[in-house]
């Protein structure tokens, strides 16, 4: 590349720099502007740096190699924008980050990052972001996880950075095929910068699906068919694991579901889980889903039932129920 020289006594001057470090196939970097003024002292000081930045890697992993740092195989990635010096701040303005190959997995950001120029792990970042692939397991591949086969899925909302902690605010998750199943949740999303995998949140839930079995299978378990089944309620992170509260689920028609339940699940990390739940369920369509036979009308059953896992075996911990036609069951 090139550049002007201006040299002082502790101090170097750059400016109309023009810089191409790298190459195509691997991680390349382009830098065209003003370094600016640098000071040498103790800690070395920038100021009046302006260089417009073009940082390129035909493959994000790759990129996560040369930083040292390890990152997802997720295609190539791109990011722009004009790194300016304010006080001790070294700030990306206008930045732009795309990641990722159109029709497969895809993630676009647009903001600003920021860091101390004599700390880079003190940084601020504020960015839209919005994350999409058309098949959400094997999005969870590329990050050595396992989820579910649900279909194409998007993620949007801000990623802020509030102290020691890393937000993603005002957050929009969709998930699946509208007229099958599909998973909308709205919320916040966050996690502490020195310890990024533990996570916080809080989030409405909204599940559909056309028929209950097929909303099982992606995860591998076997429901009866029992027709359409709505599930809403708010997820909540507490300190020793989740809460999924107010929730309620409908399975069946609208008039007169087979199934009508409210309560709350609440799972301890590496404990189990407690369902507490009020039930309100038609009983021959029940005998009807499990037996394929048809009993004729049973009435319905009411009550309210615990049940849990937390000694390594799901059983019901409490149950009372009672039946709209009580003769059947003397």
């Amino acid at each position: 590349g090139k550049a002007m020289l201006a040299l002082g006594r502790d101090a170097v001057g750059i400016y109309q720099a023009d810089v191409t470090i790298g190459n195509r196939k691997d991680v390349r970097i382009q830098l065209k502007g003003d370094v600016g003024h640098v000071t040498f002292r103790d800690v070395p000081e920038l100021s009046g740096l302006r260089l417009v930045t073009d940082i390129q890697s035909a493959e994000l992993a790759r990129l996560g190699d040369q930083l040292d740092y390890p990152l997802p195989a997720l295609g190539p990635a791109r990011l722009r924008g004009t790194l300016l010096s304010r006080g001790t701040e070294l700030v990306l303005q206008g930045a732009r980050l795309n990641i990722g190959t159109p029709g497969q997995s895809i993630l676009e950001a647009t903001g600003m990052l920021a860091t101390q120029q004599d700390d880079p792990a003190q940084f601020r970042v504020a960015m839209d972001v919005d994350m999409r692939t058309n098949d959400l397991a094997r999005l969870g591949k590329q990050f050595d996880t396992t989820l579910p086969a649900l279909g194409p899925a998007r993620l949007r909302g801000k990623l802020v950075s509030r102290g020691s902690e890393l937000r993603l605010q005002d957050s929009r998750l969709d998930i699946g095929t509208p007229g099958q199943t599909t998973m909308k949740a709205l919320g916040t999303v966050s996690t502490p910068l020195n310890d990024p995998g533990r996570f916080q949140a809080t989030m409405d839930v909204d599940i559909q699906a056309a028929e209950l079995a097929r909303l099982a299978e992606p995860f591998g378990h076997t429901l009866p068919e029992l027709g359409k089944t709505l599930i809403t309620g708010r997820l909540e992170s507490m300190k020793s694991g989740w809460q999924f509260r107010e929730a309620r689920l409908v399975v069946g028609a609208a008039d007169e579901p087979v199934i009508r339940a409210n309560g709350s699940v609440t799972t301890e990390l590496k404990k189990g889980s407690t369902i507490d739940v009020a039930l309100d369920a038609g009983v021959a369509d029940l005998v009807t889903a499990f037996t394929d036979r048809s009993p004729g009308h049973l009435g319905r059953l009411q009550g309210d039932a615990e049940i849990s896992n937390l000694d390594g075996d799901w059983g019901v911990e409490r149950f009372n129920l009672t039946s709209t036609r009580t003769d059947l069951y003397q």
